[in-house]
């Protein structure tokens, strides 16, 4: 007499077999075609001019509200580093800049920029 999975042969049950499952077919990976140029996002140059001294000039300094480095004048372009953030200090919000004509790098008073992007804004962390 044959025995049945699940039955007891002297006392002792015997193994229910059970169905192995087999691993989901792996999807593949497409492999990209090496002669396709790479896109390669234009980077975004933010630019501010310097607005509002009342002819005074803005102060490039070394560090936020720390020693002048370059005297700025009205109308002045300077780029904001990117990925820079933004210090608060002495009541003042201070980026980092680099002037357009000598590359010089250092921060200056938020309030005396004048950004026409906005989206420059996204570019440096706010504060």
């Amino acid at each position: 007499m044959a025995v049945q999975a699940g039955e007891e042969v002297e006392g002792v049950p015997t193994p229910t077999p059970t169905l192995s499952t087999i691993p989901p077919t792996q999807t593949p990976t497409p492999t990209p075609d090496p002669n396709e140029p790479t896109v390669t996002p234009t980077p975004l140059i933010c630019r501010a001019v310097v607005q509002g001294t009342g002819g005074s000039g803005l102060n490039l300094r070394s560090e936020p509200g720390g020693t002048e480095i370059e005297l700025l004048q009205e109308q002045d372009i300077v780029n904001l580093i990117a990925g820079s953030t933004p210090v608060q200090s002495g009541g003042t919000t201070w980026v980092q800049v680099r002037t357009a004509i000598t590359r010089t790098e250092g921060w200056v008073s938020l309030d005396f920029l004048l950004i026409e992007d906005q989206s420059c804004l996204d570019e440096i962390q706010a504060p």
